[in-house]
Formats: structure tokens, C-alpha cells, sequence
């Protein structure tokens, strides 16, 4: 991952990201590409918040990396909401471009899983990234996953599956393709109201 996406991380989450200590995330730094910034901006977010609201354990990221395609959150500490967060990011970005954090799919090339979009799937070739988008990215995240994870009580597996599943709402795009358009954030969260209060189903 960039070093300017990396530093965003680990000073706006210290606890959860340390730069000391046993296990320390800075002696492997971000194993990953930076398409998935925004996913793992909002698992930081969400858990920190959760952790400072609720006063319990505080969780310690000990490595995250690109793992078999997928990302992989690998922490200790933390409760059930805690790992709620890491299964969902975790199964996400198996539909989310590591590269660039368009939505795709995972892909075999030579013996090797990973996770692309269309355009990435043949081309490895990357922008230098914008890092004030992708804070932007990662913030809309934050609020998305927030929501669904709360819509489906907590049940990562039935939110990575709505949230990577075609909506009529969208014209059939799932709802991580509709957060790529100008105003998909608000659509998504527009949706995920009308379903939480029984306009929707």
C-alpha cells in the first residue's frame, strides 16, 4: 500500500494500529494494494468507534494482508461486534478491485487468486492514488457498513451478500457498484432507511 494511505491509517488509529509493541503492524506494514484502503479505513473506523463508545477490550491489528485473493484482518482483543466488522470487510473484498476499489471478482492468473475489476483483470497497471479520495471513499464506506451491519444484526454474511447482490432499486447493480456513481452513496443509504423502516423488501 502507498506510505501516505498507510500514515492516514496508523495516526488516525493508534490504538487499534501500533507502532510499537509485540505483534507490531509496522514490521509488515500493509500487505495489500490500496483498493482496498476504504475497507480497511472503515473496519479501523468502526472498530475504534465501537471501542471508545463501549469501553471493551481494545483490539490490536497484528497483520493485514492479501491472502488466497481476499483480505485478512488478522487482530486479538475485541468482541462480537469486533469480528462482525473484520468477517464483513473480509468478505467484501473478495468483490472489491484490489487495485484500484472498483467492484470485481476474484480471478485466477498463473496459479495465483486475486481480486480485479474488468479493466484490472488483464492490466496490473495503477494511477498513483488520490489520497484525498480515497479518505472520501473510506468515509462513505464507514456510514454504508455501519448500516447494513446494523440492518442485518450484526450478520456479516447476510450484509456481504446484500450488499454485492444486484438491487432493483439500482436498475440491478448491487450496492457496491452503485456507491461508484455521483451520488451512490446516498442512494445506498436512501435504500438501506426504506428497508430498515418497511418501505423495502
Amino acid at each position: 500500500m502507498d506510505k501516505t494511505l498507510e500514515t492516514i491509517l496508523c495516526s488516525r488509529y493508534p490504538k487499534l494500529l501500533p507502532a510499537q509493541g509485540h505483534g507490531c503492524l509496522q514490521l509488515f506494514g500493509f500487505e495489500c494494494q490500496d483498493g482496498w484502503f476504504g475497507l480497511i479505513y472503515a473496519a479501523c473506523d468502526l472498530i475504534q468507534q465501537h471501542i471508545d463508545h463501549t469501553g471493551s477490550e481494545q483490539a490490536i491489528a497484528s497483520q493485514i494482508k492479501e491472502k488466497f485473493g481476499g483480505l485478512r484482518f488478522y487482530h486479538h482483543g475485541g468482541d462480537d461486534y469486533v469480528a462482525a466488522v473484520v468477517d464483513l470487510v473480509e468478505q467484501l473484498s473478495e468483490s472489491v478491485c484490489e487495485l484500484c476499489g472498483a467492484p470485481g471478482c476474484i480471478h485466477e492468473r498463473n496459479g495465483w487468486l486475486s481480486a480485479r475489476c474488468q479493466h484490472h483483470e488483464k492490466c496490473s497497471e495503477t494511477s498513483p492514488p488520490d489520497s484525498s479520495a480515497r479518505l472520501r471513499q473510506g468515509e462513505s464506506l464507514t456510514q454504508v457498513l455501519e448500516a447494513a451491519l446494523a440492518l442485518f444484526a450484526l450478520n456479516s454474511t447476510q450484509t456481504s451478500r446484500w450488499l454485492v447482490s444486484p438491487a432493483r432499486a439500482f436498475g440491478m447493480k448491487s450496492p457496491v457498484e452503485q456507491l461508484q456513481e455521483h451520488n451512490g452513496f446516498h442512494d445506498v443509504m436512501t435504500l438501506i432507511g426504506r428497508i430498515e423502516y418497511g418501505v423495502l423488501r
